[in-house]
């Protein structure tokens, strides 16, 4: 099963996130500001790109007595 393209750039720049996140930690002082820039555009792109991609595959808006009863059901299987 492969993934979308909007979920897999999704999960790049979320990979992208983390990774800008963590050199702005270690950078020098004068390149924190463009690792957490850059971080804080990554983060905001993912998320763009996620909605999106739940748009597509009709994951927008579950229903929650559906989602309810499906997890009263598995927890009420393993008792």
């Amino acid at each position: 099963m492969s993934l979308s393209e909007d979920r897999t750039r999704a999960y790049l720049l979320g990979a992208l996130t983390g990774a800008f996140a963590a050199l702005s930690v270690v950078a020098e002082e004068r390149r924190r500001a463009l690792f957490g820039t850059l971080s804080l555009v990554c983060g905001a792109m993912a998320v763009v790109y996620e909605e999106r991609a739940d748009r597509m595959s009709g994951y927008e808006n579950p229903d929650p007595a559906t989602s309810l009863a499906a997890t009263d059901e598995t927890e009420s299987a393993e008792d």
